[in-house]
């Protein structure tokens, strides 16, 4: 299955998160950056696409790429600024998947949080973003995507 990882980041924590998702993945899997996203986007099989929270949505960068995405397989993962589990993450998750054209599947959603008081700061060297966590949730949905086509 041919795959790519597409991400968005303001301060490095969704790029170190990409970069993370794509060693979970086949080895030579493209990750690059939006404004690097090849123009031959549909010949991918699954899109792992990564941004950052943005009032309780994508940010603009990613929101009008999510709108163009027609992949047969979607993966979203996103850095938030609030408890994972809480009602504003789920309407942050909803509203990205929202974007996407009508009937797009998404094959999964990954979602790390970080303290909101350092939301817009550069990512710090200490912080703990659950890298490996990344890397296994990639390797099992992909797995799992190709177990089921």
């Amino acid at each position: 299955m041919k795959s790519i990882v597409i991400y968005s980041s303001q301060t490095g924590r969704t790029r170190k998160i990409a970069e993370a998702i794509a060693a979970g993945l086949p080895q030579g899997t493209p990750c690059l950056p939006l404004n690097e996203m090849p123009a031959n986007i549909k010949d991918y099989d699954c899109v792992f696409f990564g941004l950052w929270e943005d009032r309780r949505g994508p940010d603009p960068e990613a929101q009008a790429v999510l709108k163009t995405l027609e992949n047969e397989h979607i993966v979203i993962f996103a850095t938030v600024h609030d408890d994972v589990f809480s009602d504003n993450v789920s309407k942050t998750l909803r509203n990205m998947i929202e974007s996407l054209p009508p009937q797009t599947r998404v094959d999964g959603t990954y979602v790390t949080c970080t303290d909101g008081s350092h939301a817009k700061e550069p990512i710090r060297d200490n912080e703990d973003l659950r890298l490996s966590d990344a890397q296994d949730f990639a390797e099992n949905t992909l797995r799992r995507i190709e177990v089921v086509a």
